[in-house]
């Protein structure tokens, strides 16, 4: 889990800020980046890791090949993603807790800054 916090959570996160998206938006692109990435224990258990692998992987992948957050096509391709994902019942939970832990770590080292 902390390997992709480092890979992708944080590095999303910021990104997105530095390039001019809110927050909210950041945290989406954050949370779509580990998505594409994480072993999702709440996905497998739930399911089983095909649907991992061959769906949330897949669809992560997909929404940021077409721009995430930054771009039309794949905000559509996010929005698609979470409605696809609540007619299917896959709820990626284990990639929002690395999202908690993605921003906690964000705001200790904004909030440590000099």
């Amino acid at each position: 889990g902390l390997p992709c916090v480092a890979l992708k959570g944080l590095p999303f996160l910021k990104g997105g800020l530095l390039r001019g998206l809110s927050l909210n938006d950041s945290m989406v692109q954050s949370l779509i980046g580990i998505m594409s990435l994480v072993e999702d224990t709440t996905v497998i258990s739930r399911h089983n890791t095909d649907v991992l692998y061959n769906f949330v992987h897949i669809k992560a992948k997909e929404a940021l090949d077409l721009g995430g957050m930054f771009t039309k096509e794949g905000k559509e391709a996010i929005t698609g993603m979470d409605k696809l994902f609540i007619e299917k019942n896959v709820s990626p939970g284990g990639a929002a807790d690395l999202l908690a832990v993605t921003y906690a770590i964000y705001d200790i080292e904004n909030k440590y800054k000099k």
